[in-house]
């Protein structure tokens, strides 16, 4: 299951388009190995966003943020966007 992710710019006319791929929750305990873990299966870094809505992976406390990996989609004329 994909999660759309609708940005836009700061020009109104261009909307950016993203599927969420990936997304760990992480105390600020876990935050250091949450990033690692992040870096070494996607070879990238990660959109980081405050998040205190749900649990961490690691220890199953409460989170702090949540790390997201994004992919941009393509419109409907084939073209990314």
């Amino acid at each position: 299951m994909w999660i759309w992710h609708w940005q836009v710019e700061s020009d109104p006319q261009v909307i950016r388009r993203y599927k969420v791929l990936k997304k760990i929750y992480s105390c600020l305990e876990d935050y250091d190995m949450a990033i690692d873990d992040f870096i070494i299966e996607h070879e990238t870094f990660p959109i980081i966003e405050k998040d205190e809505e749900h649990i961490c992976d690691y220890c199953k406390e409460k989170s702090a943020y949540h790390l997201t990996k994004i992919e941009a989609v393509a419109d409907h004329s084939g073209s990314v966007v």
